[in-house]
């Protein structure tokens, strides 16, 4: 998992929201409140459609973007659950939250996941690339 996620504000315009998407290699970006609480997640497909209408540009925010299935799991969820989510979501990452505060915790990427199953069933780490 990693642990150093940019965050995008629920408040950011669209202008800001693009910057962020061109900018990240995530799928989902994940999206927070004022409190800093996850409220959902925004991919290059939600803006897709109005990148090039300049009066959206004034008037739209991350909010107004948000995906309605949310892609996140729980700090204890298994690698099973992860790889089914995965699979589900065709994800290529996962947003992970606390499940009390809603705050977001880290991203799982889904190569951390295959490279933890292959730990699991062999006992050695996957070959690096040089």
């Amino acid at each position: 998992m990693r642990t150093n996620v940019k965050l995008l504000p629920s408040a950011a315009p669209l202008d800001e929201v693009l910057h962020f998407i061109e900018r990240s290699q995530l799928d989902h970006i994940p999206v927070v409140d004022g409190g800093n609480r996850f409220v959902g997640t925004i991919s290059l497909a939600d803006v897709r459609d109005i990148i090039y209408e300049p009066e959206m540009h004034e008037l739209v925010t991350a909010q107004d973007l948000l995906e309605d299935d949310l892609v996140a799991v729980g700090p204890d969820e298994t690698l099973e659950g992860l790889f089914n989510n995965f699979r589900m979501h065709r994800a290529r990452d996962l947003i992970v939250l606390d499940e009390q505060t809603r705050c977001v915790i880290g991203i799982v990427e889904q190569r951390d996941v295959l490279q933890a199953m292959h730990i699991q069933q062999t006992g050695r780490q996957p070959p690096t690339d040089h």
